[in-house]
C-alpha cells in the first residue's frame, strides 16, 4: 500500500510524464475526477483526445462523463466510426444531439478512423460552422470512391479546412473521364494526402487544388495516355513539398521530369516508385531535372534491370556526394532497391529476398509507421502494434520461438492476407500468445468459401480476450447474412443486452465486440467454506469482512494488513509504515458491536488465519502485523493461537508472494508495481491450505476453467461513486461450472492494484487460480477504483486516488460493519454465488454389523453424490484416509468400551454433509483397569506444530502422550500442542490415562502429517 497523498503531491510536469506512456483514453479514464488539480491538468493540458484503441466500457465512460466537461478545450480529436451506432443509440443528449460547432469551438484537428462510405457521408453533413477546423484526417476508409465523395470532403466546413489527410489503409478514389470536365478549384486546400486510381489527366487533379503547398499522392493505377501528355499539366507554384508512391506502375526519367517541372519552387522531394529506367536512378540525370529551389531527397526505388551484368556500384557512384545512396541486391532475380539515407517515408514495401541486408536499427527508416510484408522472410521492431502479414509468413514467425515472443509483446492489430485454407490458420496459437490483440483481420484468397464456422470459432477463442474488432473477408450463409445480429445471439455467447455491431459488405464482415459484463453467476458452493484474503488495503478490508460477517467466513489469509477497525480511531498512517497502533478500541468495537452490528463474535473461535509479513516491508510493517496477531489471540482472544499462523521470516517487501515468475512482476525485495513477486514461497498455498486442509497439486499447465468479468453495479448504488469498479472479476475452474461441489475463496487486491492500475495482473498471476483450479475452489477477485475528494463528515476530506479497498471511512462512518457499502456489496456477491448449493444429502441407516474385543464393524445406505465418507467415533473422525465404500471396520479399540458412532457424507469439494443417526457399538471383553482416553484426534495442524485433543477420563490424575511409541509428555489437560516438528512429515499418536501408579492401555494411533512450507529466498 503506498502513500495515499503521494500522487496527489506530484508537480504537474511529472504527471504530464506519465500520461506520456499512457493512451490518452486510458488517462482520461484512470486520471480524471480524481481530485480538481488533475481535473485541471488534463483540462489544460489533454488538448489531444484519441478515442480509437479503447474498450466498450472506457469508450462509454469518456464519452458520456469527461469529453462533454472538456469540449471546450479540445483541440485535437480522434473519432472511431466502429462506434458510431452505439453513440447514436446509446449516449445521452447533451454529446451528440448538440451540434458539434458547439461542443469543440476550439477543435483544429478531426480525426475519423474506420469509416464506412455511408458513415462518413452522414458525417461529414455535421461538419459545418467549426470556425478553428482546419484539418480533416481519415483513416482506414473502406471502399471505393467517386470523384464526387472527393469534392464533398475538400468543401466540408463550409470549405474552411485547408488540410485533407487520407493514410495508406484508406482505399483509392476514382477519377473516371467524364464528358463534362467543368473543373471548380478548391483554393482553401493547402495540403492533401491522397490515394488515387485514375485515367484522367494529372493536370486534372493538379487544376482541383491550385494553391497546394503539400500534396502526397499514391497511385494505384494510372493509365499510360495520362502519363503521355504530362507535360500539359498545371504548374504548382505553391506546392513545397511533393510525394508520389506508386510501385505498380513502370516510371521513367522523363515523366518524373515532366511534373517536377511544373513545381519551380518545390523544397523537398519523396518517390516510392518502381522503375525500369536505368536513367532515373543515374544521378547525374536526377540532379538535372530537380528545381533549383530543392534542399531534401528522399527515395526508395524498385529498380528492375534488364542488362544482365549491370554494375549498381557504377550507377550509384554517379550520385552526388551530398545525397547519400544505398542499395539492396538480388542479381538473381534482376532487381534492386535504391534508397537515400535518411529515408523519410512513412510506408514502404520491402522484398523479402533482400529483407536480411537492410541495416538493422538504422536511422534511415526511423520514420515508417506502415510496414508491409511479403514472402517468408520479416523483421519486425520491438515496439510494433499493428502488423500486416501473410499466412504463410505469419505461420513461420509462429514456429520461431524468439519471433513469437518479441510479436506477441505488442501486436494490437493483426492483419492477416493472402489465406488459402482455413485449416491453416493458427487460431489456438494466436488467440493463446497474442495476448494483446484487440483488432483482427483475416483476408481468404478464395470468395466462394463461407466463413460462418470460422467466425464463431474466433469469437469463442477470444470470448475472455476482449477482441474490440473482427473483420473477415469470405461468404456467409443466406442463414446469417438475413438477420446478423439474431443470429449470433442464436449461435455463441452473445446475448441480446450485449452491445456488438455486425456488418457484413463488399464480402467483408465485420463486427465490433463491445461485450457487456456478464451478470454474476450462481454455482454450487458450500457457503460454509468461504474464506478472504488480501494484500495491503485488500488485507485491512479482509479482516473487516472476516468479522463483520464471521457466520459466514471459515478463515482468512492477511498479507501486510492490520488491526480490525484501525482506520476507523486514528489517523489511518498509524495504522501503517512501522507504527505499533493500539489496539485497545478494536478489541472493544469487536466486543460491544457483537451480535449487532458485526455477527457474534463466537463464530471466530473456529476460524483459521494465515498470516504474512515481509522483513523488508516499510509500508505495513512487522510491527503493525504483530498488533493484528494481538487482536486475534493474545489480547483479543478470539481465535485459539493454533488456528493462527505468523509468517514474519519472509525477505520481501510491501509484495503478494509467488513462487514463479510472471510478466511484469516487481522483485520480491522492492516495493513497486505490480506489488506481486516471486519470493520462492507460495502465499496462495501457503493460506488455502490452512484455512482448507491438504490441496491436491497445483495445475501449472493450461487452466480448465475461465475467468469473467462480471457487473459489480447490481450490487451497489453508485459504484465508482463509493470506490467500486463498475465490473469485477471470478475464476471458475471448469468442475465448478459443471456442477461440482465448491468452495469460494474472495481475495482483495491493494491499492494501486486494482485492474484499472495493473491490469489483469493480481487476478491472474498471484497463483490462487492454479490451487483453485484442482481443488473445487472458486476465486473471486473485486474490484476498487480511485475517486475524488471524498467527503468524511464535519467538513473533513481524504482522497482515494489510488483504488484502495475502504479501511478509513471514505464512504461512510460504518465502512467495518455489516452495514458498509463496500461490505453489503461483498456479502451480496457471496450470497449471490452459494444461492446454487445443493448440499449432499446425509447417510442414513448407521448401523453396527459386529463388535470384537478390539474393533466395531459399522454399515450405512450409500448417498449417490458423494465421493467417500468420514467415520466420527465419540465426535473424533476416527479414519484416517476417506472411506470409499459403505462399511468400516474400527480397529484397535479398548476391550469392555462402550463407543458412540456417527458417519458423514464428503462432497466432491471435500465439504461434508450433516450427521447421519448415532448409533452405539461395545466391544466385548473385560474393561482397563484404568480408563481408557478415547475420542483423540490430531487438529490444527501446521508446517512445525499438531495440536492433540481427546476426552477426559474420571478421576485419573494426568495423561501420557505417545510420538511414534515413545512417551513424549504428561499433561494434566486433555489438549497437547506438539511443536518444533519437521515440515511435511508424518507423525503417529496415542495417549493413556494416569491413575495413582497405574496406567491404562494407549488409545487408538490418530496419525497426522504436517503441512509443507517452502523455504523463503
Amino acid at each position: 500500500m503506498e502513500d495515499i497523498t503521494t500522487f496527489e503531491m506530484l508537480p504537474d510536469e511529472m504527471i504530464l510524464f506519465v500520461c506520456k506512456h499512457l493512451r490518452c483514453a486510458e488517462i482520461l479514464y484512470s486520471f480524471f475526477n480524481l481530485n480538481s488539480r488533475l481535473n485541471s491538468t488534463i483540462t489544460d493540458y489533454c488538448h489531444y483526445v484519441n478515442l480509437r484503441d479503447v474498450t466498450y466500457k472506457q469508450f462509454n465512460f469518456v464519452a458520456t462523463q469527461i469529453i462533454p466537461r472538456i469540449g471546450l478545450s479540445i483541440r485535437s480529436f480522434v473519432f472511431n466510426g466502429k462506434w458510431e451506432n452505439i453513440m447514436f443509440e446509446e449516449l445521452n443528449s447533451k454529446f451528440f444531439h448538440l451540434k458539434l460547432s458547439l461542443m469543440f469551438p476550439q477543435l483544429h484537428v478531426l480525426s475519423l478512423m474506420n469509416f464506412s462510405d455511408i458513415q462518413l457521408n452522414l458525417f461529414l453533413d455535421k461538419i459545418t460552422d467549426l470556425f478553428q477546423l482546419v484539418t480533416l484526417d481519415i483513416r482506414n476508409l473502406r471502399g471505393e470512391h467517386s470523384l464526387e465523395f472527393l469534392e464533398k470532403i475538400l468543401v466540408s466546413n463550409n470549405n474552411r479546412l485547408n488540410s485533407i489527410l487520407f493514410d495508406y489503409d484508406s482505399t483509392s478514389f476514382i477519377l473516371n473521364t467524364t464528358k463534362n470536365n467543368e473543373i471548380v478549384p478548391y483554393s482553401n486546400i493547402e495540403e492533401l494526402i491522397v490515394n488515387l486510381k485514375t485515367d484522367k489527366m494529372l493536370d486534372y487533379l493538379f487544376t482541383l487544388i491550385p494553391y497546394i503547398k503539400r500534396l502526397h499522392i499514391d497511385f494505384d493505377q494510372l493509365s499510360s495516355d495520362s502519363k503521355s501528355i504530362l507535360a500539359n499539366v498545371s504548374t504548382l507554384i505553391h506546392l513545397k513539398d511533393f510525394q508520389l508512391r506508386s510501385i505498380s506502375q513502370d516510371w521513367s526519367l522523363d515523366e518524373i521530369a515532366y511534373i517536377l517541372n511544373k513545381m519551380p519552387y518545390l523544397q523537398r522531394l519523396a518517390l516510392n516508385l518502381y522503375t525500369e529506367d536505368v536513367n532515373l536512378i543515374n544521378g547525374q540525370n536526377f540532379i538535372r531535372i530537380l528545381p533549383s529551389s530543392i534542399v531534401e531527397i528522399h527515395l526508395f526505388i524498385l529498380y528492375f534491370f534488364i542488362k544482365p551484368n549491370i554494375e549498381i556500384d557504377t550507377l550509384l557512384s554517379t550520385w552526388p556526394t551530398h545525397i547519400q545512396i544505398k542499395y539492396l541486391l538480388n542479381k538473381l532475380y534482376k532487381y534492386a532497391v535504391i534508397h537515400t539515407i535518411p529515408c523519410d517515408l512513412s510506408s514502404i514495401m520491402i522484398p523479402a529476398k533482400i529483407a536480411n541486408y537492410m541495416l538493422v536499427g538504422s536511422e534511415y527508416t526511423r520514420k515508417v509507421k506502415d510496414l508491409k510484408i511479403f514472402d517468408k522472410q520479416f523483421r519486425a521492431a520491438p515496439n510494433l502494434e499493428c502488423l500486416r502479414i501473410s499466412l504463410s509468413c505469419l505461420n513461420i514467425a509462429l514456429n520461431n520461438i524468439s519471433t513469437c515472443e518479441l510479436l506477441q509483446k505488442r501486436i494490437i492489430d493483426l492483419e492477416i492476407s493472402c489465406v488459402p485454407e482455413i485449416d491453416l490458420i493458427q487460431l489456438d496459437t494466436i488467440a493463446q500468445k497474442f495476448y494483446h490483440l484487440r483488432d483482427l483481420s483475416l483476408s481468404l484468397e478464395s470468395p466462394t468459401v463461407f466463413i460462418d464456422s470460422l467466425i464463431l470459432k474466433v469469437l469463442s477463442l477470444w470470448k475472455d480476450k476482449n477482441l474490440r474488432g473482427l473483420y473477415i473477408k469470405g461468404l456467409l450463409t443466406d442463414e446469417m447474412n438475413n438477420n446478423l445480429r439474431q443470429w449470433f445471439i442464436n449461435h455463441s455467447h452473445l446475448r441480446q443486452e450485449d452491445s456488438f455491431i455486425v456488418e457484413y459488405k463488399t464480402n467483408w464482415f465485420s463486427m465490433c465486440c463491445c461485450y457487456a459484463a456478464e451478470k454474476l453467476s450462481s454455482y454450487n458452493v458450500d457457503p460454509s467454506e468461504t474464506s478472504v484474503s488480501g494484500l495491503s488495503s485488500g488485507a485491512f478490508f479482509a479482516t473487516q469482512i472476516q468479522v463483520a460477517f464471521s457466520a459466514s467466513i471459515k478463515g482468512a489469509g492477511i498479507v501486510a494488513g492490520g488491526p480490525y477497525n484501525c482506520g476507523g480511531q486514528i489517523s489511518y498512517t498509524s495504522c501503517m509504515y512501522t507504527s505499533s497502533p493500539s489496539i485497545t478500541q478494536s478489541i472493544s468495537n469487536t466486543k460491544s458491536w457483537s451480535g449487532n452490528k458485526i455477527d457474534d463474535i463466537k463464530n471466530l473461535a473456529t476460524h483459521k488465519v494465515y498470516m504474512i509479513s515481509g522483513t523488508s516491508d516499510t509500508t505495513v510493517g512487522g510491527s503493525v502485523m504483530t498488533q493484528l496477531y494481538k487482536y486475534y489471540v493474545t489480547d483479543g482472544q478470539f481465535i485459539p493461537s493454533a488456528n493462527v499462523v505468523f509468517k514474519k521470516d519472509l525477505k520481501s517487501a510491501h509484495t503478494f508472494p509467488t513462487d514463479f515468475d510472471s510478466t511484469g512482476n516487481n522483485a520480491c525485495g522492492s516495493t513497486g508495481s505490480p506489488y506481486i513477486s516471486n519470493c520462492g514461497f507460495d502465499g496462495a498455498e501457503a493460506i488455502l491450505q490452512h484455512i482448507y486442509g491438504s490441496l491436491k497439486p497445483r495445475n501449472n499447465g493450461v487452466l480448465s476453467g475461465k475467468f469473467i468479468e462480471f457487473n459489480q453495479e447490481e450490487f451497489i448504488t453508485n459504484a465508482r461513486t463509493n470506490g467500486m469498479s463498475t465490473t469485477g472479476w471470478i475464476y471458475v475452474p471448469k468442475s465448478c461450472a459443471d456442477g461440482a461441489t465448491c468452495k469460494l475463496h474472495i481475495t482483495y487486491h491493494g491499492c494501486l492494484q486494482g485492474y484499472e492500475k495493473v491490469g489483469d495482473k493480481f487476478v491472474k498471476n498471484t497463483g490462487y487460480n492454479r490451487w483453485a483450479d484442482t481443488n473445487n475452489i472458486i476465486v473471486l477477485y473485486p474490484q476498487a477504483v480511485a475517486t475524488n475528494t471524498i467527503s468524511m463528515g464535519g467538513g473533513a476530506s481524504l482522497p482515494n486516488p489510488n483504488g484502495c479497498w475502504d479501511w478509513v471511512g471514505w464512504y461512510g462512518t460504518d465502512f467495518s460493519v455489516k452495514s458498509g457499502k463496500q461490505s453489503t456489496a461483498t456479502k451480496k456477491m457471496i450470497d449471490r454465488i452459494t444461492s446454487s448449493f445443493n448440499p449432499i444429502d446425509a447417510p442414513t441407516s448407521l448401523q453396527v454389523l459386529a463388535t470384537t474385543d478390539n474393533s466395531v464393524t459399522l454399515a450405512w445406505e450409500p448417498v449417490s453424490s458423494a465421493t467417500g465418507y468420514n467415520l466420527y467415533r465419540n465426535g473424533g473422525k476416527a479414519n484416517n484416509g476417506i472411506i470409499t465404500g459403505t462399511t468400516f471396520t474400527d480397529n484397535n479399540l479398548n476391550s469392555g468400551t462402550t463407543y458412540i458412532y456417527t458417519v458423514k457424507a464428503v462432497s466432491s469439494a471435500g465439504s461434508e454433509s450433516a450427521a447421519s443417526n448415532s448409533v452405539t457399538g461395545k466391544t466385548t471383553g473385560t474393561p482397563p483397569a484404568v480408563e481408557t482416553p478415547n475420542g483423540l484426534i490430531a487438529t490444527n495442524i501446521t508446517s512445525n506444530s499438531i495440536t492433540l485433543k481427546w476426552n477426559s477420563v474420571s478421576s485419573v490424575t494426568s495423561y501420557n502422550v505417545y510420538r511414534n511409541g515413545n512417551k513424549l509428555t504428561s499433561v494434566s489437560a486433555t489438549l497437547y500442542t506438539d511443536i518444533g516438528l519437521s515440515s511435511a512429515t508424518n507423525y503417529q499418536y496415542q495417549v493413556s490415562s494416569v491413575k495413582d501408579s497405574s496406567e491404562s492401555e494407549k488409545s487408538i494411533e490418530v496419525q497426522a502429517t504436517t503441512l509443507t512450507e517452502k523455504k523463503s529466498l
